[in-house]
């Protein structure tokens, strides 16, 4: 990666003070190079932690011979760089992991990669927590998902206090959801049908609704990009809940409370 501090940086200072740079900016503009320090030494940091992680996914696997495919190494190293969040981190590191293949010749890592450079850190969030908690209560129940009519029977019901404890907003929490929850839908990340809203409106579809929340369902790809965000990418998203994808290590803690929906309940 061509150093910023030779390209942009040195335009940037040249035109703006560093007092002003370093205020807009706030922490962020250490990556801006020039005479603001720290460039190089953050996107190390970052890259470190993320092929920490994915050491960590491809664990028992890392002296088989297997290779990660150059394009994929190179979108890894490009965006990983300026990734701070450890939610994208485990990402962008499970991706890594579930590239490796015996020749190096798959690159579909790439075209994952360029769904996930798409979304928002909020938009990963509430993909992860959805994702990991459908897992955690439909395995008991399994079903083959790519029967559109098996994924439509069932849905979840996250409560509020659990979006906001995953999320973190630090904006308007009702324009948040729609930013996050419309842009996973426009992705195939998230059925087209979803309420978010008040009990008495949620009741609607799900009668034990208690508080404020948000009602989802499953798509395939939405459960792909979670598996390979786990370092796997031979699981059939047909054969989701019968697997076991979970990375136990991945550093996200949900609040308890989300609830399976199943038709007509």
């Amino acid at each position: 990666m061509e150093p910023i501090s030779s390209t942009v940086g040195a335009g940037l200072i040249a035109y703006a003070s560093k007092d002003l740079v370093a205020k807009l900016l706030g922490p962020s503009a250490e990556y801006v190079g020039g005479e603001i320090k720290g460039l190089v030494d953050k996107c190390n940091i970052n890259i470190g932690d993320i092929f920490n992680k994915a050491g960590r996914k491809a664990a028992g696997t890392l002296d088989d011979g297997s290779q990660v495919n150059p394009r994929v190494v190179k979108s890894v190293i490009s965006e990983g760089s300026f990734c701070d969040d450890d939610t994208l981190k485990e990402y962008y590191a499970g991706i890594l992991a579930a590239s490796r293949t015996q020749d190096g010749t798959d690159d579909v890592g790439v075209s994952i990669l360029g769904v996930l450079k798409s979304l928002s850190v909020y938009q990963v969030r509430l993909h992860y927590i959805f994702y990991r908690e459908f897992h955690r209560l439909y395995s008991t129940n399994p079903a083959r998902l790519g029967d559109v009519s098996e994924r439509n029977k069932r849905k979840l019901y996250i409560p509020i206090n659990t979006l906001i404890s995953a999320l973190k907003p630090g904006r308007d929490l009702e324009s948040l959801i729609t930013h996050t929850v419309t842009g996973l839908v426009k992705h195939d990340l998230l059925g087209t049908t979803w309420q978010f809203g008040m009990p008495e409106h949620l009741k609607k579809i799900y009668v034990k609704a208690t508080q404020p929340g948000i009602i989802l369902e499953p798509t395939l790809s939405g459960v792909e990009l979670f598996a390979w965000a786990n370092g796997k990418q031979n699981i059939s998203p047909t054969k989701f809940l019968e697997s076991s994808p979970l990375d136990p290590d991945f550093n996200f803690s949900i609040i308890p409370g989300t609830e399976p929906i199943h038709q007509n309940t």
